[in-house]
């Protein structure tokens, strides 16, 4: 059973979505600093940027998972700003919910560059 207010709601209406494990999410979240905009984190820890809707089709950062139709998400109450459980890591204020996808894909890239090494090159 979920607490209290927490709604399961669907990606591709209002937001997409982009998924990630925290341990990277946090070092994206710093680098994003006041760019960043609305992050949800998960009971299991992964961290969760709300994007423009039509951003998960062209996701392609390794290591995330973007969401869009057909996918949920779980949002908490705006007054769950910390765990355990569901809550918002960074909640969403006055300059909007929505993160910039190419900024994120800028942070996201690095903070995974920077946790698992740069990606070998691939030769044709």
């Amino acid at each position: 059973m979920r607490p209290r207010g927490i709604a399961l709601l669907p990606a591709g209406r209002d937001w997409d979505a982009v998924r990630v494990r925290r341990a990277i999410g946090i070092e994206a979240h710093r680098a994003l600093g006041p760019e960043s905009r609305a992050v949800i984190c998960d009971a299991a820890r992964q961290l969760y940027w709300l994007v423009p809707v039509g951003t998960a089709a062209s996701w392609d950062v390794p290591h995330t998972e973007a969401l869009g139709p057909s996918t949920y998400v779980v949002v908490p109450p705006a007054i769950l700003l910390s765990g355990p459980g569901d809550h918002w890591e960074r909640p969403p204020g006055p300059d909007g919910y929505l993160t910039d996808p190419g900024a994120l894909r800028g942070a996201l890239h690095k903070a995974v560059a920077d946790a698992l090494g740069p990606r070998p090159k691939v030769s044709a």
